[in-house]
């Protein structure tokens, strides 16, 4: 799901652009090369429509749920190579109906997670929910938040069903920042490697 952790019911406020999904891990080259240069991946949802009350997948041609009340389109991007993004007011976010299982990328195996994200945050805010079989085996349970407050304010968190962990600071700074998650086949949550403006996070 996009806009909400998809668990909890914790919804992003804020703005969302080029959500991508890799088949693969990528490395520090590929994705600076993102950051400069919004190019096809396996999966990906541009969001650049900027009207109507759909968003298509790039690659497959599937098309989201409706959007929701509370999801607009905005002509506030991250750089010249969009047009739009999607506005979230933090009330709800939106699933895809995308079969992540017939692209190849699901369970344990490598994956790279992306998107351009913008917020000024005071809560825990969920902008990406992974659920391609509803986190009934290895890997598939993955949720992708903000934090907006406490000690770990600022920070990206990433939960699985067993646990999470804060990585970053400065997300909710009102700028955009592009996250990227990078799961190498069998990782577990302690594995994960997170990069925030092309640049390696630690916890």
């Amino acid at each position: 799901q996009i806009g909400t952790d998809g668990n909890a019911g914790r919804n992003f406020e804020g703005l969302i652009d080029h959500v991508r999904i890799h088949d693969r891990a990528l490395g520090l080259t590929e994705l600076e090369a993102l950051r400069a240069v919004m190019q096809p991946h396996p999966i990906e949802w541009p969001l650049e429509e900027g009207s109507g009350t759909t968003t298509t997948e790039l690659s497959t041609g599937t098309l989201s749920d409706a959007l929701p009340v509370g999801v607009t389109w905005s002509g506030d991007v991250p750089g010249s190579n969009s047009t739009a993004s999607l506005s979230f007011d933090g009330s709800s976010g939106f699933g895809t109906n995308l079969g992540s299982a017939a692209t190849g990328i699901e369970g344990s195996g490598s994956k790279t997670i992306s998107a351009w994200i913008k917020t000024s945050t005071t809560e825990q805010d969920g902008f990406f929910g992974y659920s391609p079989t509803l986190g009934s085996g290895p890997g598939q349970d993955i949720r992708l938040l903000v934090n907006g407050n406490g000690d770990t304010t600022g920070k990206l968190r990433m939960e699985v069903s067993s646990g999470g962990f804060e990585f970053g600071s400065g997300l909710n700074d009102g700028n955009w920042h592009m996250v990227a998650i990078v799961i190498n086949a069998n990782d577990g949550i302690n594995d994960v490697d997170t990069y925030i403006d092309g640049t390696y996070t630690s916890r």
